[in-house]
């Protein structure tokens, strides 16, 4: 299947994605901004996409930005016997994926943005682990790559609170005392995968 996104605030404008999710061609129409990026999807499962000089990074195994299936770092006791559908233990889609945020909370994404906008003291406790959860996972991220952005794409992008959250937490994770890292919203939403699919077919494919 043919898939587009369109991350604001990267140089990307479409990307082809596999069924997980991960980025598997270029753009063909820069954004602007001058961002390398590390671009997480934070939809029904946990994909993700690196961003280098307005190019995607495949790698040599065709996994670069494999995400969701890497442990949650420096897990707590109650983290760590969970186990994921491909097998493996503890995986990230069971703990920041949309998913996975309604097994261990009970709540969906709509439902906490929801309940954090009201003022709901529950929500805001599970607001709170969810971006823990998440700074742990992109510290890793930062120390590996040090991207100049994060850009988050799925339905849990779409809760605004989850962004100040997260980047109070970062520096309590990364191997810095600076972040400069930017962590934001991918810029046209739910209409970004009609966008960027719109820019993957040619005329000649369209018809």
């Amino acid at each position: 299947m043919r898939l587009g996104v369109d991350f604001g605030g990267t140089k990307i404008e479409a990307a082809l994605l596999d069924s997980n999710g991960e980025i598997r061609v270029r753009q063909r129409v820069p954004n602007p901004g001058n961002y390398d990026a590390a671009v997480r999807i934070l939809g029904t499962g946990c994909g993700g996409g690196v961003v280098v000089d307005g190019r995607t990074i495949e790698g040599a195994n065709a996994i670069g930005g494999e995400w969701g299936h890497t442990p949650l770092p420096w897990a707590r006791a109650d983290e760590v016997s969970v186990r994921d559908w491909c097998g493996r233990w503890n995986c990230l889609e069971q703990w920041v994926s949309g998913s996975g945020l309604r097994r261990w909370s009970g709540i969906g994404g709509r439902d906490l943005d929801a309940g954090v906008k009201a003022g709901d003291a529950h929500a805001r406790v599970v607001l709170d682990q969810l971006a823990d959860r998440l700074a742990r996972s992109l510290a890793v991220v930062m120390d590996i790559l040090d991207p100049d952005a994060i850009v988050f794409g799925g339905g849990l992008s779409n809760i605004d609170a989850l962004y100040p959250s997260v980047r109070g937490k970062l520096i309590a994770h990364v191997f810095s005392d600076v972040i400069r890292t930017n962590v934001v919203k991918n810029k046209h939403g739910d209409s970004s995968g009609v966008r960027g699919a719109a820019w993957l077919f040619t005329p000649e494919e369209a018809q």
